[in-house]
């Protein structure tokens, strides 16, 4: 039998920074101390912010609004910032004279044409600012009202899902196939919580920390 082509994917040397995304909190010895006599717990409220502080941090990270982090050469990059991203002119303001849901509709099948004329056939998720969300949940038919432009659009051949991304700005919205040479996550840690005892033992204090780092990914063409 002939023996097919032995080729390996080559991948271009590059550093990947892996910026560390942490919140700081802390109790004072008083507090500790009342907890642990009256045998009620200390109110997690300021725990679970600092937890939340820090997803949030690594959302914008691989959307690409937590600003620019550069190291040793290389960058972190997300999917409204990577160099390699294919971009358009934008998408129609829906507050335009003559816009119908219809026509958010040809320029999301257009977004989907442009990734499939690069070779990248899905599937795909949709991700769309806080700004759709009073558009996409609407009818997308006056005529009929049986279904929510949200619903039109998950009907497109290859997209799997909708997502809002409540730091993705402006009128924005991203097509981004769901595939490891594409877009990955590079976890040097999970959401993990530190303490240590500073002031002579008087305050306890809390670190809320994790190492979530988008990796983007194109190839050669």
């Amino acid at each position: 039998a002939r023996q097919s082509e032995g080729d390996r994917p080559e991948f271009e040397l590059s550093n990947l920074p892996l910026p560390v995304i942490h919140k700081d909190f802390y109790f004072n010895a008083r507090q500790v101390a009342t907890s642990r006599n009256s045998g009620a717990g200390i109110d997690t409220s300021t725990a679970q912010a600092a937890a939340r502080r820090v997803s949030e941090e690594a959302e914008k990270l691989v959307i690409g609004t937590g600003g620019s982090i550069s190291y040793g050469g290389g960058s972190v990059y997300g999917m409204t910032n990577f160099p390699g991203r294919i971009t358009s002119a934008g998408l129609t303001d829906p507050t335009d004279v003559g816009w119908t849901p219809a026509v958010l509709v040809r320029e999301i099948l257009a977004m989907r044409q442009a990734s499939e004329n690069a070779m990248h056939y899905g599937p795909w998720i949709l991700y769309t600012s806080p700004f759709w969300d009073l558009y996409l949940d609407d009818d997308y038919s006056a005529a009929k009202g049986d279904n929510t432009l949200r619903q039109r659009i998950a009907a497109i051949n290859g997209v799997r899902d909708i997502r809002t991304l409540d730091h993705l700005t402006g009128q924005q919205m991203i097509l981004v196939q769901q595939t490891s040479d594409v877009i990955r996550l590079v976890m040097g840690m999970d959401i993990t919580t530190i303490q240590w005892e500073t002031h002579g033992g008087m305050r306890l204090n809390f670190k809320v920390m994790a190492i979530m780092v988008p990796q983007l990914r194109a190839d050669f063409y």
